[in-house]
């Protein structure tokens, strides 16, 4: 397994959220994204793994998109990528909704032992879900929650002890979410503790002060989880496993549909590394929210790629490539 930066070492370890895995896209095209992120020095690929499509049936794994993943892990440690797995979907068999905590305890350790197992030396982390304080991703409850992330965490150190496991990241820099995680005693079952630090309105830049404190639609705001870890004395790193800012035009009222020109994305992407270096040192990790732009819904989710969605270079692209 490679070696890549942690937080006591000082260098943020860079790594990009990529949609390669859909279904839509083909083998080649994969190929050629992992190229670009290569070429521009990408250390890390974050990888959705939709529990709800790997086993669609209980105890089976379905062949094509664990054909799918193996390709795409393959691929990314071939040029030098490690891999952070992000684990969401609970199949239907097990849950009324994919939202929802599976129906039986020791369902999800299962799960992810053999996930785990599967890519034993291959995945070098896993983060336990996405935006659990999100109803759109998880509909449970806290304490549901603190069990899904312990049975996880739980099955990933039995499949794969090496990997680093990452406490699922909220949507934005949510302070009372990660309280609740850590009153819960889950200090220990993970390694690295995800955020997603988006700014609200979206088009702020990354150095938005936060003011009072209390602001968490600000990357700021990741001091203050930082203060919060110290008072429970937990010391994982934390890792940005999603940021950015999208690059569009148009028009809303909406606070988070508000774009950015595309030199400005590329501003703010390196402005980014530069405040972690200089002030939240703790952040070890961080991945840009996306790979590639969209063309299947609004102008917001479309355009944060660094890439457009025919693949050519956009300007963060290249201010990534040359940080």
């Amino acid at each position: 397994r490679l070696v890549v930066h942690d937080v006591e070492d000082g260098m943020t370890a860079v790594g990009v959220n990529t949609q390669i895995g859909y279904a839509d896209t083909d083998n080649a095209t994969r190929l050629a994204v992992l190229d670009r992120l290569a070429a521009a020095g990408v250390e890390w690929l974050r990888l959705d793994v939709g529990w709800v499509t790997l086993e669609e049936q209980s105890g089976q794994f379905v062949a094509w998109y664990l054909a799918t993943l193996d390709f795409i892990v393959d691929a990314a440690l071939t040029r030098n990528m490690q891999v952070l797995v992000v684990i969401n979907g609970t199949p239907t068999w097990a849950s009324p909704t994919t939202s929802g905590p599976p129906s039986t305890p020791g369902l999800a350790s299962s799960f992810a032992q053999r996930l785990a197992g599967h890519f034993r030396d291959r995945v070098g982390a896993y983060e336990t879900w996405n935006e659990p304080n999100n109803a759109a991703f998880w509909s449970g409850t806290l304490d549901q929650f603190a069990t899904l992330h312990t049975e996880m965490a739980s099955g990933i150190r039995a499949g794969d002890p090496a990997a680093t496991v990452v406490l699922a990241g909220p949507a934005y820099c949510d302070r009372e979410w990660v309280e609740q995680m850590l009153l819960r005693d889950l200090s220990g079952t993970f390694d690295a503790l995800g955020v997603h630090p988006y700014m609200s309105p979206s088009n702020l830049p990354p150095s938005a002060p936060d003011q009072g404190g209390t602001n968490i639609w600000t990357m700021a705001h990741v001091a203050a989880i930082r203060t919060l870890q110290d008072a429970f004395d937990d010391t994982s790193p934390i890792w940005f496993t999603e940021f950015g800012w999208s690059s569009h035009t148009s028009s809303s009222p909406n606070n988070w549909e508000q774009g950015v020109s595309r030199s400005a994305q590329a501003k703010y992407l390196t402005r980014t590394l530069r405040l972690i270096e200089s002030h939240w040192p703790y952040v070890s990790h961080v991945f840009w929210y996306v790979d590639r732009d969209r063309d299947d819904s609004g102008a917001q989710q479309n355009n944060y790629g660094l890439l457009t969605r025919a693949g050519r270079p956009k300007a963060a692209y290249l201010a990534l490539r040359r940080r």
